[in-house]
């Protein structure tokens, strides 16, 4: 009967959902902080690193330190945590607030033996405990945590040495590595032991969160419009008494972005009985805000301290818990604007703030017409910071997370949606004119494509001796391919891919183009050829004379590069197409110039490499002079074509159409969510309007995430970390990343990973010139 009753609950909820942006609790599951009793945690045992969150890292005793480390009982081989920066966090779950003590077993490390002792400041969801000097490795210190500074859910305990360094300022590896506080052992005392011990953590099953006394469950979100938190919650028919003085809380909390808590609902267990109570809360008042939303299944023993009784009670059952809302995920489908060829142009490496249309100093008429005649985006990213897994973002609309397309043998899946195939499909005539080997049909981009020219095999042998001047390079490009291709299209509607590869590295502009921004420069940094091996090693060191003359080089690049862009506009318009043709004009990434220690791109995802340029011109459809300040990403170009041409967007399809921007019509700006991956083994991003989180794995035994949280309202330059400050946004957008991770996962093929000898050794030799093989 119980079971029955459960089903038709669970139906008639789904039933009354309507199609919305929501948010499945039980699918989100996999990636909530699920909260268990802790009494004692000893670093020894690797797996308790799930405590450590942010500020954290690796070290491996070297007998350079010369550390006691048998006054902590420590293996010499053994790998350890240490605070790395201002602060590092601790996270802590409370079931139930009370009163209890934190022990921490600390030693610090030193480098500087004429450095006062290290101290340390402790805070406790942003609440001051105290400041402790710490004198010998092995020190206890304990903290006393009052109740009414806890909450229900993952608590925030950080840890704040006064000395430390950060080691990437140090270009160099652990052994220099100076200041900072090693924790090897935390031990929690209650004033009333937790019953808990026997009891299994929270885990789903089916449309059910099966959630024993003694846990919590935490979730970190958005709150969507007009949002609503649905559920039903019941315990089993065999449930135990409690016995006298004993009392059990089912609850659901909320914590706001100050760090509050407030109760959203709570019931007794002996108010549910074996009954099915369905629960709903109005969460409008925190629609768009980032919060925590906690179930929690506690028991409060008597004042004697009752023990055993939750080991016996039958766990709360949360069923179909989900925040709904109206709001939906999808515009419906529009009719076309009308019939029109696209000349997609790529400039590799192209940061944005360099050139005229987005404030840059280097002159680039083209730029600035094309951007006068069209719409510019001024707040455009790339899904990573290297070619390849950028450019399958670009054309199949879906997050390197889905496509899997990360490491240098990466293949291009078979299942992904692909724009060239698609328009190839309505009876577009493709072509596609590849000036980098990254996306050599080789690694599967001359799919969907009736023609694909291989232009990086003329580069060094014809291009670069024969054709020095950019009109003479377009010419080249329009005449050999572009032409030959608009002939045989005909009446045919056409879709041509340019991906041109400068101004990526060797900076080697010829006269005039880099006469205007050259610098009196005496250095030993050769820009054309030895920079390149620098982005291999990465680890050159360069002065600020150095970095001045890259991106004077780098200017002269681009300046060539706009005379290109020139000229290619010129033929389009000789060819009488023009009118007809929508001209999108981006690029696959930025460039570093040491703004966080390094040069080139590819190494990580700070906004240097992030944000590119983005305009669009179709004459007569597309707003001329209109510049549009929301966040938009590379993978939103292949909905917004197909929304453009009336053509059915899939559904695997992660981007969103523009075209509202396109076509001016007034919206609010709507923060949204963003993601970008670099590397197999290293960072990932997201961003939700103007908050920005950076995970990067280090490697090693504990395999430490480096997290860091920046406001780019106020911190453009991502100076300053905000993981410790902000943990509620810090929180969210790292659950959002995981379930982002979690959901989409790679596709079918997508990770074929092509052996060097399986290439043409022209693409090969093209990877070694720009420094992507040895």
């Amino acid at each position: 009967m119980r079971a029955f009753l459960l089903a038709s609950v669970l139906l008639a909820a789904s039933a009354a959902l309507p199609a919305s942006a929501e948010i499945d609790l039980v699918e989100r599951f996999a990636v909530a902080d699920i909260g268990t009793p802790i009494r004692q945690i000893d670093f020894r045992d690797r797996k308790e690193r799930a405590v450590l969150s942010g500020g954290w890292r690796n070290i491996i005793p070297r007998p350079q330190y010369q550390l006691p480390l048998q006054w902590l009982g420590w293996d010499a081989d053994w790998t350890w945590p240490w605070t790395e920066g201002r602060a590092a966090v601790l996270e802590l779950p409370v079931i139930e607030p009370s009163p209890r003590v934190v022990h921490l077993t600390l030693a610090p490390l030193t480098a500087d033996a004429n450095l006062p002792k290290q101290s340390v400041r402790f805070l406790w969801n942003d609440r001051p405990l105290g400041e402790i000097e710490i004198e010998r490795a092995g020190q206890r210190v304990s903290l006393k945590i009052p109740a009414a500074v806890q909450r229900r859910g993952t608590n925030q305990l950080d840890v704040l040495p006064r000395y430390w360094v950060v080691p990437k300022a140090l270009g160099a590896g652990p052994s220099t590595i100076g200041r900072g506080v090693h924790v090897s052992r935390i031990e929690i005392e209650h004033e009333r032991p937790p019953l808990y011990s026997g009891q299994p953590a929270a885990d789903p099953t089916g449309r059910t969160i099966r959630h024993p006394p003694g846990s919590t469950v935490s979730y970190y979100v958005v709150v969507p419009t007009e949002a609503e938190l649905r559920a039903a919650a019941s315990v089993g028919d065999d449930d135990s008494d409690l016995g006298a003085g004993s009392s059990s809380r089912i609850a659901v909390d909320l914590t706001d972005q100050s760090g509050q808590q407030r109760n959203l609902w709570a019931s007794d267990r002996s108010e549910l009985g074996g009954a099915v109570r369905e629960i709903s809360v109005d969460l409008t008042p925190w629609a768009g805000q980032m919060v925590a939303l906690t179930l929690s299944h506690s028991v409060v023993p008597d004042a004697l301290g009752a023990s055993g009784v939750a080991e016996r009670l039958a766990p709360v059952l949360w069923l179909d818990p989900r925040i709904s809302s109206p709001t939906p995920d999808r515009e419906s489908a529009r009719p076309p604007l009308r019939r029109f060829n696209i000349l997609l142009i790529l400039f590799d490496t192209l940061r944005p703030d360099f050139v005229a249309p987005y404030g840059g100093d280097v002159a680039t008429p083209a730029l600035s017409a094309l951007a006068a005649s069209g719409t510019t985006f001024d707040q455009a990213r790339s899904n990573s910071s290297w070619t390849r897994t950028s450019v399958t973002s670009l054309l199949t609309g879906v997050y390197p997370f889905r496509h899997a397309v990360i490491a240098g043998g990466d293949h291009l899946a078979e299942g992904d949606p692909y724009l060239p195939e698609i328009l190839q499909a309505r009876g577009f005539h493709t072509m596609a004119i590849m000036n980098n080997a990254v996306i050599a049909p080789e690694f599967g981009y001359g799919r969907g494509f009736d023609a694909v020219h291989k232009y990086y095999e003329l580069r060094h042998p014809v291009v670069l001796k024969d054709y020095p001047a950019p009109a003479a390079q377009a010419d080249l490009v329009w005449d050999e391919y572009v032409d030959p291709f608009l002939g045989e299209a005909g009446a045919e509607s056409f879709f041509i891919y340019l991906h041109e590869i400068d101004p990526h590295a060797p900076f080697d502009p010829p006269a005039p183009f880099g006469d205007p921004y050259a610098v009196d420069y005496k250095g030993n940094i050769d820009a054309a050829r030895l920079l390149v091996r620098m982005f291999r090693r990465h680890a050159v060191p360069l002065d600020a004379f150095d970095v001045e003359y890259l991106q004077s080089r780098y200017r002269g690049e681009i300046a060539f590069m706009d005379a290109y862009l020139a000229r290619l506009m010129q033929r389009l318009e000789r060819s009488g197409v023009a009118d007809d043709t929508l001209v999108l004009f981006a690029s696959d990434h930025g460039e570093e110039f040491m703004e966080h220690g390094t040069v080139g791109h590819y190494w990580n995802l700070y906004e240097e490499v992030l944000r590119v340029p983005m305009i669009w011109r179709l004459p007569g459809m597309i707003a001329a002079g209109q510049r549009v300040p929301s966040l938009v990403e590379l993978l939103d170009v292949p909905p917004t074509l197909l929304d453009l041409l009336g053509i059915p967007i899939p559904e695997a399809m992660e981007g969103r159409s523009l075209r509202r921007d396109l076509s001016g019509e007034e919206e609010p700006p709507r923060p949204r969510w963003s993601f970008a991956r670099v590397r197999s083994d290293g960072w990932t991003s997201a961003r939700y309007g103007d908050w920005k989180l950076l995970r990067e794995y280090g490697g090693g035994p504990l395999d430490l995430p480096r997290l860091e949280l920046y406001d780019l309202a106020d911190d453009p330059g991502e100076t300053r970390n905000r993981w410790a400050e902000e943990w509620i946004v810090g929180k969210t957008l790292s659950q959002e990343l995981a379930a982002r991770e979690a959901q989409t996962g790679p596709s079918a093929g997508a990770t074929k990973d092509l052996d060097l000898d399986d290439l043409d050794p022209k693409v090969v030799e093209q990877l070694r010139v720009l420094g992507y093989v040895e």
